[in-house]
């Protein structure tokens, strides 16, 4: 199982259904060391690395890796719009594990 980070389109649960069916237990979270900003291949946010900033939102937690394959395919990872990595986020006080979408 695991865990997703996300922070534009998302963290709306109306969007996370439309991709799952479902819309998964989350936690508000804070991902360090990036910024978010417009992407420029479209009217979305994508996030960059800034070791200032941090992005606020939401991890998803207890995807399976199929449910994972479906938010790429969402993401656009195969198209290229997005790339999808491993960070870790913190989660009331604790750092948890999460993959998330970055500019390619």
């Amino acid at each position: 199982m695991s865990n997703l980070f996300v922070y534009g389109k998302l963290v709306d649960d109306a969007t996370v259904r439309s991709v799952l069916g479902r819309v998964p237990r989350y936690r508000q979270a804070l991902l360090k060391g990036f910024r978010r900003t417009a992407h420029e291949k479209g009217p979305w946010v994508v996030a960059e690395p800034d070791p200032t900033a941090e992005v606020q939102g939401r991890v998803l937690e207890g995807l399976s890796e199929g449910e994972v394959d479906r938010f790429d395919k969402f993401e656009g990872v195969d198209l290229g719009l997005y790339r999808r990595i491993a960070v870790h986020v913190e989660v009331g006080g604790r750092r948890v594990e999460a993959w998330t979408y970055v500019r390619v």
